[in-house]
């Protein structure tokens, strides 16, 4: 992280810590309802009719005319951009904020580690909000994951649709119940799942999807020093399917549960 500090901080739209796990600790995400369209009232860059008008609109509409008024005004979406900047430098400064209280930053919403009682209230437009909680946090192939109190979630961030369509029910499923065990303190359990699913997938004993890569949700093929990417393959096409990807996500699991 170097000589990072907060203003320097306050400028990241996609930021994580360099932590890999958090387990048993509060962490909450904060986010601005409708930030976009609040920075520019805000900054007074849309007059109050205009702003009531966006907020009439269903939020896909409202985000496509917002999209659409910005496209032709390159400077107002340079200021739109500042503004963001401003909102996180405020919520850092009026709460206090170290950079090891900061999980996760994203443009309109900010992951804090063990810190509760937050002042989220920015200007008169402008609101972070308790959105989310969590009760741990891993980070594999640096793809971000989250465990939901009470119901035990898997909250995850950076698959595409496709990757989560497959592997919500397999890989991402087991990591979820290894999160469990370790919450429980049942490093067996980890142990035994891991050991077992490592040994399945490289003899090519778990059901097809498992093959489909956590990377892209596709069918992985190396051809020399290319990659070949398939929908649909048979039974007998199981053994040439590049492992790469998976393997090594379970191998981080190993490493990380440290068994």
């Amino acid at each position: 992280m170097g000589s990072l500090n907060l203003d320097k901080l306050a400028e990241k739209t996609n930021w994580t810590n360099n932590i890999q796990y958090l387990k048993n600790n509060t962490i909450i995400e904060y986010d601005v309802q409708s930030a976009g369209l609040n920075i520019l009232r805000d900054l007074n860059l849309i007059s109050p009719d205009k702003y009531e008008s966006f907020l009439a609109m269903e939020k896909l509409d409202r985000n496509v005319a917002i999209g659409k008024m910005l496209q032709h005004n390159p400077q107002m979406n340079e200021q739109l951009d500042r503004g963001f900047i401003m909102l996180r430098q405020q919520f850092f400064k009026q709460n206090n904020l170290d950079i090891t209280d900061i999980l996760s930053i994203k443009k309109d919403a900010i992951f804090l580690i063990n810190r509760e009682n937050i002042n989220g209230d920015i200007s008169e437009h402008i609101h972070f909000r308790q959105k989310h909680t969590y009760t741990a946090y891993i980070q594999i192939q640096h793809k971000e994951h989250f465990l939901t109190p009470f119901t035990h979630d898997l909250e995850v961030k950076g698959y595409s649709d496709l990757v989560k369509q497959y592997h919500s029910s397999r890989l991402l499923s087991d990591l979820r119940q290894c999160l469990i065990y370790d919450s429980l303190g049942q490093k067996d359990q980890i142990f035994k799942l891991l050991v077992e699913l490592k040994y399945k997938l490289t003899t090519y004993n778990l059901d097809l999807d498992y093959y489909r890569s956590i990377n892209n949700g596709h069918f992985e093929f190396k051809l020399g020093n290319d990659r070949i990417y398939v929908d649909d393959i048979k039974e007998d096409l199981l053994h040439y399917v590049n492992l790469d990807y998976n393997l090594d996500f379970i191998l981080s699991m190993i490493k990380v549960f440290d068994i």
